[in-house]
C-alpha cells in the first residue's frame, strides 16, 4: 500500500498548487494513493476551511473495502511511548503529527515545517522501517 501523511501547510495548496509537483502529488492522491490521518490533522484540515479538502477526505474514505484514508485513532497516537526519551524541537502540538508518522504503515510525511522534518528524520527505526519527512514532493517518496 502506497500512503502518505500530508501537513496541513502543503495540504491547504491542494486546490491551487503553485508548483508542478504538488499537482502531480494531488493527482496521484486523487487516483490511487492513500493519506494517513489522525484526529489531529483532521482538525487542523477541517481549520482551514477549504471545502475542497472535506470533500477529497470523503472520496478518499468512500467505499469500504477500497477506503484510500487510514485514520490512527487519538487514543492510539496518545498511547505511543517509544518517544519517551526523545528530545523533541517542534511545536508541542506537532509532536502528534510525528507520533502519526511513526505509526503509520510507511512513515513518510511530507510537511513544510523544519523542525517537524528534522524531529522524524531524527527518530530511530520503527519495525525495521527509518521515519522519514521532505519538504516537497519528490514522485519516488509517495509511490
Amino acid at each position: 500500500m502506497s500512503s502518505i501523511i500530508i501537513d496541513t501547510n502543503i495540504m491547504t495548496l491542494y486546490d491551487a498548487p503553485i508548483d508542478p509537483s504538488y499537482s502531480k502529488l494531488f493527482k496521484w492522491l486523487e487516483k490511487e494513493g492513500t493519506l494517513c490521518i489522525s484526529d489531529f490533522l483532521s482538525m487542523e484540515y477541517m481549520g482551514t476551511g477549504n471545502r475542497n479538502i472535506v470533500l477529497l477526505l470523503a472520496r478518499l474514505s468512500k467505499n469500504a473495502d477500497k477506503n484510500r484514508l487510514i485514520k490512527i485513532q487519538k487514543e492510539v497516537i496518545k498511547s505511543f511511548k517509544d518517544d519517551k526519551r526523545f528530545k523533541y524541537t517542534s511545536n508541542r502540538k506537532d509532536w502528534n503529527h510525528a507520533r502519526l508518522t511513526f505509526l503509520s504503515p510507511r512513515k513518510k510525511m511530507i510537511t513544510q515545517d523544519v523542525k517537524l522534518t528534522n524531529d522524524i528524520n531524527k527518530f530511530k527505526k520503527i519495525q525495521g522501517i527509518k521515519p522519514t519527512a521532505i519538504d516537497k514532493p519528490i514522485e519516488t517518496y509517495y509511490k
